[in-house]
């Protein structure tokens, strides 16, 4: 245990692992969120997904870590792989810390819509013939100060995603993101074609920074 733990909250820190030693599992879960922030401090959004010594890289052994919790390992061997604090590894914090290994740990706390829409959407997707405010199709304007509201937790207007309970953006939630799943280099036929339609395919760089507004909660 960090020694500044041990010297500014020692009585807190010993308590919770009581805790978790005598305790039942739903109070087990909520004594092992407590304590991951006690040692480790808050995690914001843009904590290091999978980074589970905190030293800002991503190893394969900290990937493999996160597989054996996403399997059933206690969640305090990396609570950095588990970034919603669910106690629970999903696929897409598995994908974050793959991402985060192969292009490095983002220094930032992420992107807002705004400036995803400034950087990448306007130049890429808000053209005459996509997804301007003048006439977007489908109905998805990524142009106007309306673009969050028609993105997220929206329907998509395409019969198979929604059949399948797609949103065009569910935050936290790639799978279930139609806008991630166009942005893929191979779409399903049933989806439609890949985008930006007729452009070149977006960067590894904005992609990972798509991804990772998704898996951060999706904020305005």
């Amino acid at each position: 245990m960090p020694a500044t733990i041990m010297s500014s909250r020692p009585w807190l820190a010993l308590e919770l692992l009581n805790l978790l030693q005598l305790a039942k599992p739903p109070m087990r879960l909520l004594a092992a969120s407590i304590l991951t922030v006690v040692l480790l401090g808050p995690r914001g959004a843009g904590a290091c997904a999978g980074d589970c010594d905190g030293n800002g890289a991503v190893t394969i052994d900290e990937i493999v870590t996160g597989v054996r919790i996403a399997l059933g390992s206690d969640v305090l061997l990396c609570p950095a792989a588990d970034r919603d604090q669910n106690g629970i590894v999903s696929v897409d914090e598995i994908v974050a810390a793959v991402l985060a290994a192969l292009e490095g740990c983002s220094q930032s706390s992420g992107y807002t819509f705004r400036e995803l829409q400034e950087r990448i959407f306007k130049p890429s997707c808000a053209h005459s013939g996509c997804h301007s405010a003048h006439a977007p199709v489908a109905g998805l304007d990524l142009e106007s100060q309306h673009a969050w509201a028609q993105l997220v937790g929206a329907a998509p207007t395409n019969f198979a995603a929604s059949l399948r309970g797609l949103r065009r953006v569910q935050p936290r939630d790639l799978e279930m993101s139609f806008l991630w799943v166009k942005l893929e280099p191979v779409v399903p036929p049933e989806y439609g074609s890949p985008m930006p339609l007729g452009l070149p395919p977006l960067s590894k760089q904005e992609r990972r920074a798509i991804a990772q507004w998704i898996l951060d909660g999706a904020a305005p």
